[in-house]
């Protein structure tokens, strides 16, 4: 059985993602300087034989100067984050020190290993006494450059860190006001909701319409038994959004019988798309609320789904009177149409629309645009 392992640089700790950042940069440093000496070699302007140079020799000994930096930096780095609590002006002092403490010991330590390679043993200790002086007249300026590279590339992972920090605070910070407004928004429209239909029920109750009343309360027990039901996610298929709108409707048209006409054209391929849950409800509420006219002698409210390129398009349209002339969102009244607009915005931002609209010759329209996402189609 073949098993397939994925690298993850995300699930890295700090340090580890700095040493093997820094690995492969000290490498790459070390095998360009290689490949650049390969060059002078085959130009002729860098001669080897009796000096018992080889390209070998060359390709170990740049592997050998900044591996060494490698190492050095792993312990900067350390010194770097303890020093995190100290003040400025000590930090800079301890880092001068540990500046020419890392360029003595880079020479050192590359030397040793340097000449180790070339002879063994035999007059290690006596090469390096005898190059020290020639290393801080010449070569101490050049390392101390690469010190300071070493310190850049740990304040440039340092800030990288923070930055992350900062942005995945922001995203948490986003994520949590999105989650209280929609859940706040959630807390509002249920009462609502409820209070409407019990409120049918009660109109009937005073007209001494106790039969009906009855069948209605039976059709209500139904309904909150599915709302308590209902899954606590903020997103459900469209097919259980319409599955209580239909509970609900149910119970308007024992109220309102051969005055209200509910029609369904709802396309198949929409049914398990995911809409805000409760998303319809206060909709069809305002429909009851302010879409009748008694100058129609059958009232009709159309529930339609359709697909529009990547949007599922929902509209709740009704015969009867136009809005005002005039009119807009900030003129509506309750939390039906203002909640509708503020879970559609918190949910999808600019990719959800809503909208309200007079059709020809009466009558209303909504219509709600809700875009596809990973999770928004199943």
């Amino acid at each position: 059985m073949i098993q397939r392992y994925s690298f993850d640089l995300k699930r890295l700790s700090d340090k580890k993602f700095y040493i093997l950042l820094t690995f492969v940069i000290w490498t790459c440093v070390a095998l360009f300087e290689y490949s650049r000496n390969h060059i002078m070699v085959s130009t002729g302007r860098l001669t080897y034989g009796d000096g018992g140079i080889t390209l070998k020799v060359l390709l170990v000994s740049a592997l050998i100067k900044f591996y060494v930096w490698f190492m050095i930096g792993v312990l900067v780095y350390d010194l770097y984050y303890r020093l995190k609590k100290v003040s400025r002006p000590l930090q800079a002092v301890i880092f001068i020190i540990s500046g020419l403490v890392a360029v003595t010991l880079h020479f050192a330590v590359g030397n040793l290993l340097y000449n180790y390679y070339l002879s063994g043993t035999e007059g290690l200790w006596d090469k390096l006494i005898y190059n020290f002086e020639s290393f801080f007249l010449s070569g101490a300026p050049l390392s101390s450059l690469n010190y300071a590279c070493i310190l850049l590339m740990i304040t440039a992972t340092d800030l990288n860190r923070k930055y992350n920090e900062q942005k995945l605070k922001a995203l948490a910070l986003t994520a949590e006001l999105s989650q209280a407004q929609l859940e706040n928004l959630k807390m509002q429209l249920k009462p609502h909701f409820l209070f409407n239909a019990l409120n049918t029920i009660s109109m009937l109750v005073r007209k001494n319409d106790n039969a009906l009343a009855v069948e209605m309360l039976s059709g209500m027990s139904d309904l909150l038994r599915t709302t308590l039901n209902r899954e606590k996610t903020h997103t459900v298929s469209l097919s259980y959004e319409l599955m209580l709108l239909k509970k609900y409707l149910a119970i308007e048209e024992l109220r309102f019988k051969e005055k209200l006409r509910v029609e369904f054209d709802i396309l198949p391929e929409t049914e398990q798309w995911q809409v805000p849950n409760l998303i319809l409800q206060p909709i069809v509420e305002n429909v009851f609320k302010h879409g009748f006219s008694v100058a129609h002698p059958v009232s009709v409210l159309k529930i339609r789904s359709c697909l529009k390129g990547d949007q599922l398009i929902l509209t709740v349209s009704n015969t009867g009177p136009h809005l005002p002339h005039g009119w807009n969102y900030e003129d509506a009244e309750g939390v039906g149409i203002h909640n509708t607009m503020s879970r559609i915005k918190n949910l999808y931002g600019e990719a959800g629309q809503f909208s309200i609209e007079n059709m020809a010759p009466d009558g209303v329209i909504v219509k709600i645009s809700i875009p596809e996402t990973t999770d928004g189609k199943v």
